[in-house]
């Protein structure tokens, strides 16, 4: 065996060792930059990465869970924890639904205590939700949170209205809503009646002080049931009011901007009593989500709306397009309409400045609606169109198909008025259910099957851009023009 050159190895070590030092410190550099661009957000200042955390919440209140905003963030690591801990707002908004199995999601209500003290002093915005259970009072976890009425901003309660109505309830709550901003009232009915009522015959008075009470939710729940600071509310959206008192509420509340209402129309008879309203100059915003609602625009002069959306077949909406300002109304939308060309042309006719117009068509219908549009001196103005294709047993079996030719004919001669964006959404049925009836209809027949999936893919062919289509609506897209087309579970372009 040789005898290795120990002289060079040990030069060699000699020329190595000067260069460890230099090649560590070049290592941790190195390390540093990385580390710097993979975790830069740990960087960020606390109160940037709070208001990133308060993005991060549900858009809506609701029960925790550890899959979601704040209870997700502790896990991350330790600084994120830290900050989420010391971010007040991340814990203010929260849902509890009593009677449910799991009421306070994830945790136990014995939680509510540690959760409201993260809360602080933040405004609360909740969602309380009690089935009753023949219960003439709510849970104790309610009153947790009945203790931090003067911090609640934004609250939903769909509670039966019979508990407000006991003394405990009443000393908790009576004179504390200074924060209240938007309130919601749902008086869900008991499970089992227990000889008491779900709506008392005594009106609920707890939230008539409320001096910053702006908007505010009434579901199945008559006027005379509650008492509001009426005069200061600007946005109010009814469920199951009578034609009278859809009426009453324009009276009692002078500066409303924004009404919407739904299941209008338990006609009494009072009705042919009922007299137009004098002009309501404040009323910026209409929504009319039921057919019977239709019945309030005969009694309504609104010289100032700018938004009107009808429900379907409007059969007085002509004749109240006159009381309108021709050049003040800027968005209009018809919904589930299965023949809306009357009521759009009519309503093309007679409005000159429409910015936005919203549609929701048949598949057959769509093309014919979007050459009015297109061809309609009154869309000049128009910036943003949406339409939201809808399908019926009908469509679906007979294999009814999108024009996308004259829609993207028509989106080309629109780009060159003013429109920027249009978004066109494909309902797709419910299969399940299309099924269960094609099965009933075909039943024993060995073909079926084949039949169905025939079916499926006529129509999803029917509805869905061809290549060439697709082309052009890319095109379109990439002049500046914002596309969007696809189906609720699908994005095409």
């Amino acid at each position: 065996m040789l005898r290795p050159d120990l002289q060079h190895l040990r030069n060699r070590l000699a020329h190595l060792d000067p260069q460890i030092p230099l090649l560590e410190a070049e290592r941790t550099t190195i390390c540093k930059t990385v580390s710097a661009v993979i975790y830069l957000v740990l960087d960020l200042p606390s109160e940037v990465t709070s208001e990133i955390f308060l993005r991060c919440l549900p858009d809506a209140p609701s029960v925790p869970s550890s899959l979601t905003a704040p209870l997700l963030l502790l896990k991350i690591c330790k600084r994120w924890r830290d900050i989420a801990l010391r971010t007040p707002a991340l814990w203010a908004s929260f849902a509890v639904h009593s009677g449910s199995g799991r009421a306070f999601g994830i945790m136990g209500s014995d939680h509510l205590p540690k959760w409201l003290q993260r809360a602080g002093a933040a405004p609360l915005n909740l969602r309380l939700t009690y089935q009753g259970h023949g219960s003439p009072s709510f849970p104790d976890g309610f009153f947790q949170i009945f203790d931090h009425a003067s911090q609640w901003r934004r609250v939903h309660l769909a509670v039966p209205f019979g508990c407000f109505s006991q003394p405990r309830v009443q000393e908790a709550l009576r004179g504390t809503f200074t924060s209240l901003e938007e309130l919601s009232l749902n008086p869900r009915p008991p499970i089992t009646s227990m000889g008491w009522r779900y709506i008392s015959d005594t009106p609920l008075t707890l939230f008539a002080k409320a001096p910053k009470l702006r908007v505010v939710s009434l579901i199945s729940l008559p006027l005379s049931s509650v008492v509001l600071p009426w005069e200061q509310l600007t946005g109010l959206t009814a469920y199951g009011l009578d034609l009278e008192e859809a009426l009453s509420v324009l009276q009692l509340c002078p500066i409303l901007a924004h009404y919407r209402l739904a299941q209008v129309g338990r006609v009494s008879r009072r009705t042919p009593s009922l007299s137009p309203l004098p002009p309501l100059p404040h009323l910026k915003t209409l929504h009319l989500d039921e057919y019977s609602s239709d019945h309030l625009l005969r009694y309504l002069t609104l010289p100032g709306l700018t938004t009107l959306s009808l429900p379907p077949n409007a059969d007085d909406a002509s004749s109240y397009f006159s009381r309108l300002s021709p050049t003040g109304l800027r968005k209009l939308h018809l919904r589930e309409e299965k023949n809306p060309r009357g009521v759009l042309r009519d309503g093309l006719q007679f409005f000159h400045a429409l910015s936005d117009i919203e549609l929701a068509v048949f598949p057959n219908d769509a093309s014919n609606i979007m050459h009015l549009i297109s061809a309609s001196p009154a869309t000049s103005h128009l910036q943003s169109m949406c339409m939201n294709v809808k399908v019926d047993r009908d469509s679906f079996f007979d294999g009814c198909s999108l024009d996308y030719t004259t829609l993207l004919h028509a989106l080309a001669l629109l780009k060159t008025k003013s429109l920027r964006s249009c978004h066109i959404t494909c309902a797709l049925p419910d299969l399940f259910k299309l099924r269960e009836h094609f099965d009933d209809c075909s039943y024993g027949d060995p073909d079926a099957d084949a039949e169905w999936s025939r079916c499926e893919k006529r129509y999803m062919s029917g509805i869905r851009p061809n290549a060439s289509h697709m082309k052009q609506f890319f095109e379109l897209r990439n002049e500046g023009f914002s596309i969007f087309v696809g189906s609720t579970k699908e994005v095409w372009i």
